[in-house]
Order: C-alpha cells, then sequence, then structure tokens
C-alpha cells in the first residue's frame, strides 16, 4: 500500500508533478480516449483548469508515460493512452 508521503518522494524522484500522477492514473483508469474527451474527463474530475490540463498531459507525454497517436479513420484526432512507462510507474504488471 502506498501513502501520500511515499507517492510524493516517487514523483520527486522523477521531478512529475502531482496532476501529471493524477492524470497518469486516470489515463490507466479510463483507457484510450481522444485527447478531448480525456480532458473533458479529468475537468469533470476538478483535477484542474483546462490549461493546467493540456500542460500536465504534454509533461507526461514528453517523458513518455503516456503517448498520444493519431486515430487509424481521422489523422487529425489523437488518442491518448498509457504507455508501458505510465505502468511501471503507477505499479501495474503488464
Amino acid at each position: 500500500m502506498h501513502l501520500p508521503l511515499a507517492w510524493h518522494k516517487k514523483r520527486a524522484k522523477v521531478d512529475m508533478p502531482y496532476v501529471a500522477e493524477i492524470l497518469l492514473d486516470l489515463t490507466n483508469t479510463l483507457g484510450t480516449l481522444t485527447i478531448t474527451e480525456f480532458i473533458n474527463k479529468a475537468e469533470a474530475e476538478k483535477i484542474g483548469s483546462r490549461a493546467h490540463l493540456f500542460f500536465n498531459l504534454t509533461w507526461l507525454r514528453i517523458n513518455g508515460y503516456v503517448k498520444a497517436d493519431a486515430m487509424k479513420d481521422n489523422k487529425r484526432t489523437k488518442e491518448v493512452c498509457i504507455t508501458p512507462k505510465g505502468l511501471r510507474y503507477l505499479g501495474i504488471e503488464q
């Protein structure tokens, strides 16, 4: 079982913002969604403002915890999903 201080120390080791960590967990919970759908869900959970959510999602993408790929049938729309690195961070076996 992880307690808040343990998660704080884990985040600090990789310089992850706490909102990014919450978004990472949400990504794992919700599965693959379009970026817009994902941000709407995160906003509905009151995790942060849209701008703050996009900033933290970008942090996760740049650092390899999530990826955003174009949909097969619509190249203008991207879907966000967790990567193996993100799963390892959350302690989830693949």
